[in-house]
């Protein structure tokens, strides 16, 4: 509104200015130029008006525009949160499926035994048969007359190409299953008290996981190892949990204890459960 007064103003005044150079005696040409500035001025005006009219019209498809696309976000964003609050139940739900897929493998795995470093061919043809007979005399605690019932045994992989030559060739480790897992348990009880050796090399017995759970414990077996090294009696619990005993005497104060453990624990979480006990869960 402003502007249009002082536009309306401009032109009072301009057109005034003219009649008064041109005089009195010129009126009918100071009307003719004032009609021509009129419908100048006219024009101009129709032409600006026109001009804001384009420029308000852009600037509400403008606002319109930025309208709709502010609740296209608003909606994205709503989207995106519920998407990723989806992704993770799922993911947790994944987690959960997986954990209970191994835990289920590792119960059907339960009766499974491996054993390590038995040379290769000592078995003749049959493991199954080698095994039934060397087991009793390995330990005594089972006889000939009652061995561990085996179902099934076999070495794992393909059969090894002959090494070259002043190069030794590592044995395939043997996997049996046997028909109770009580079975298993004995024999991995006994190994630990006394391990067998065959052709001048011990065996090592484990009992068989899933690949996950494998992966796991991998990380343990160097924490007991050095923890056995300090005096302690080391367990490995499943799934990868280290249990580790010590009794404590008088040159071995509970304080003592705690700080060996710490110096091979760096990246473990510890719990200490009494006295020269402590629990590592991995």
């Amino acid at each position: 509104m402003r502007n249009t007064r002082k536009g309306t103003a401009i032109k009072q005044a301009a057109m005034s200015e003219v009649s008064r150079e041109l005089g009195v005696e010129n009126t009918a040409l100071a009307k003719t130029i004032e009609e021509i500035m009129a419908k100048y001025f006219r024009d101009a005006d129709e032409k600006s008006e026109a001009r804001n009219n384009r420029l308000e019209k852009r600037l509400d498809n403008m606002h319109a525009t930025l309208a709709r696309h502010t609740d296209e976000l608003k909606t994205l964003r709503s989207d995106t949160l519920q998407l990723q609050e989806r992704v993770s139940q799922t993911e947790a739900h994944l987690q959960a499926l997986v954990d209970k897929t191994t835990e289920m493998e590792d119960r059907a795995r339960r009766d499974n035994l491996l054993i390590f470093n038995l040379k290769e061919g000592v078995e003749g043809s049959n493991m199954m048969s080698y095994l039934m007979e060397n087991i009793p005399r390995w330990f005594p605690v089972f006889t000939a007359a009652h061995p561990p019932e085996i179902m099934r045994a076999h070495r794992l992989g393909p059969p090894r190409t002959a090494p070259a030559p002043g190069r030794g060739q590592r044995a395939r480790p043997v996997i049996l299953k046997l028909l109770r897992y009580t079975d298993r348990d004995v024999l991995l009880r006994e190994a630990r008290k006394k391990n067998p050796e065959v052709a001048g090399i011990q065996l090592t017995w484990a009992a068989d996981y899933s690949e996950t759970t494998s992966k796991r414990r991998k990380p343990c077996y160097k924490i007991m190892h050095e923890a056995r090294i300090q005096g302690f009696t080391a367990f490995l619990m499943y799934p990868a949990t280290i249990k580790l005993q010590r009794a404590v005497t008088a040159s071995s104060s509970k304080s003592q204890s705690k700080g060996v453990l710490i110096a091979i624990n760096r990246k473990l979480s510890y719990i200490n459960l009494g006295s020269g006990e402590v629990t590592m869960a991995v």
